[in-house]
């Protein structure tokens, strides 16, 4: 359940479990004042204009920012609420090109394209692969790229690379390697992260390998040798030095390990840069940003989301062999499961952070969620809503929600305020509908990290673990899963 299409529904006969409805209120809609907006994946930056944004919403669609990040309304134009990658063209900034996933209904995943600065959407004929024993009718699109100065466009697809040389009017498709075994998801040609620059030269990863391209696309090379190429997932994987265009940097994840490589050919070899253990993550991603030049050097920054926390550190520009000039430092944020930086015009400033938790603008050097609520980010992935009437000796109402990677959280005020937080996502949330001061007020539900089955008293509070009937194993029934 995602909270712009099917948000918190509060009136007193809601909390009372919809057993009394007379005299009930009008039912509203609304997001919780909560610093959470919901999970973000991708952002994208008006090639004129730094303040006016899009971030691409896992459940919530897109939203559009015109005020550097502070405020956010939704596109009601874009058909499609799992939203993956958005950019806009770098020559024409009224055309947007965004991407979309899911595997639900046949005519509402893929490539989408707007011609007014994303007022409207629609899905340009033909930019789906033609359906066949790689390919099927429901078609995910993943990371998207323009060529700079240039009308051509890529997009990674399930099906392969989808190809456009006229802003997304007219496509082509490309299947990386047509040798490759069919799978039964008809997936194994998948591309997620797609990597254009100048001078014709492209770069795609996805599932079966590496690809390169020194002729804007015409002909692909497949690396040579290189990391577990498996990106799961990761659409912003791949990106440049902004001194060096074959000095190349590439995050894939894989064997629990969330390792960054460095190339220094173009993508044909890869040397390992830094690892970080994860066994269960967010999407990595990598970006690079310029840095002012030190003792005549040229110098920039890597910033690398290894799937929980975003690390950074200085490169040194050589013409052969570039180099990491101090520690990886954490990134200062406050909300963890990062995906991807919004970049200023001048290559050089983070505007905004994406994370599970939504979008954050920096604040006394530490990246602060902003823009939900009131302000507009309404993606909140709500899981479980309920509640509970109190009466007695100081009347009032008890609501609870559980999100995916956003908190179990209580209000005792009606919902103005969620002071009652559990770590760190929740579903399956019972409490008996009515009570007198608390006097039946036990809650009860999941909550993961770790996942178990709990019971608190009202408001979140003493949580312990439910005991769970004998199963028949030699675990214990209280902490062997829900």
């Amino acid at each position: 359940m995602n909270s712009r299409f099917c948000r918190i529904l509060l009136t007193a006969c809601f909390a009372a479990g919809f057993l009394v409805c007379a005299g009930c209120v009008s039912i509203i809609e609304f997001q919780p004042d909560v610093p959470e907006g919901g999970r973000a994946n991708s952002l994208a930056v008006k090639p004129n204009d730094n303040d006016v944004m899009m971030v691409a919403s896992e459940t919530g669609g897109l939203f559009r920012t015109n005020d550097g990040g502070t405020t956010w309304s939704h596109l009601d134009g874009f058909g499609n609420y799992l939203a993956r990658d958005v950019t806009y063209a770098p020559n024409d900034p009224e055309i947007v090109i965004a991407t979309s996933g899911g595997r639900f209904r046949i005519g509402e995943t893929g490539i989408w394209r707007s011609t007014d600065g994303g007022a409207t959407w629609a899905i340009p004929a033909g930019s789906r692969a033609p359906v066949s024993n790689r390919c099927g009718e429901i078609v995910s699109a993943h990371g998207i790229a323009f060529a700079p100065d240039t009308s051509r466009l890529f997009v990674g697809t399930d099906c392969g690379l989808a190809v456009s040389d006229d802003l997304g009017i007219t496509w082509t498709h490309r299947q990386m390697d047509p040798t490759h075994s069919v799978n039964a998801r008809k997936i194994q040609n998948r591309i997620l992260s797609v990597l254009a620059q100048d001078g014709g030269k492209i770069m795609a990863a996805g599932d079966d390998g590496i690809w390169r391209s020194q002729d804007g696309g015409v002909t692909w090379q497949k690396s040579s040798a290189g990391p577990d190429r498996r990106s799961h997932g990761a659409i912003h994987g791949l990106a440049a030095s902004p001194y060096a265009p074959n000095h190349l940097f590439l995050a894939p994840r894989a064997g629990g390990q969330s390792t960054l490589h460095l190339s220094t050919d173009g993508g044909d070899t890869w040397t390992a840069v830094k690892s970080f253990t994860r066994n269960w993550a967010r999407p990595v991603f990598v970006q690079t940003v310029t840095l002012p030049a030190s003792n005549g050097q040229q110098q920039y920054r890597v910033f690398f989301g290894e799937g929980v926390r975003v690390h950074s550190v200085t490169f040194t520009h050589d013409a052969t062999n570039p180099s990491s000039q101090d520690d990886w430092t954490r990134v200062d944020e406050d909300h963890a499961d990062p995906s991807q930086f919004a970049i200023h015009s001048d290559g050089a400033t983070p505007l905004v952070l994406a994370t599970d938790g939504g979008v954050h603008k920096l604040s006394g050097g530490t990246w602060r969620l902003t823009g939900a609520g009131p302000d507009g980010y309404n993606a909140l992935q709500l899981t479980e809503i309920t509640g509970q009437v109190v009466s007695g000796s100081n009347p009032h109402q008890d609501l609870y929600y559980g999100t995916q990677d956003n908190y179990v959280k209580a209000s005792g005020d009606g919902g103005a305020s969620w002071p009652h937080i559990r770590c760190c996502e929740g579903f399956f949330l019972r409490t008996p509908p009515q009570s007198v001061d608390h006097s039946t007020s036990k809650v009860t539900g999941v909550k993961c990290g770790p996942c178990i089955n709990f019971i608190t008293d009202e408001h979140l509070q003493n949580i312990q673990a439910l005991p769970n009937p004998p199963d028949g194993d030699t675990i214990p029934d209280d902490t062997d899963g829900n």
